[in-house]
């Protein structure tokens, strides 16, 4: 995770300064830290613990969490 962290800090765009001067915040599923993430205007990155590239096998509930929030239904 920590190329992709570096690299969604990197990111030129308007807000990236900000984006990248942003702490991680703990992303929770049910009451409980499954890892950490930051977002901002559109930006969104995840950190999902104990899970590599293939979060959705190894984070279910992690992975229906992340689409449901990238990807809105309305």
């Amino acid at each position: 995770y920590v190329g992709g962290r570096a690299m969604a800090d990197t990111i030129p765009w308007a807000s990236g300064k900000e984006f990248a001067s942003l702490p991680l915040q703990p992303l929770m599923v049910a009451g409980v830290q499954i890892g950490e993430t930051k977002t901002l205007n559109g930006l969104t990155f995840l950190q999902v613990e104990m899970a590599g590239h293939m979060v959705g096998l190894d984070n279910g509930a992690a992975s229906a969490m992340a689409l449901q929030t990238l990807i809105p239904t309305k």
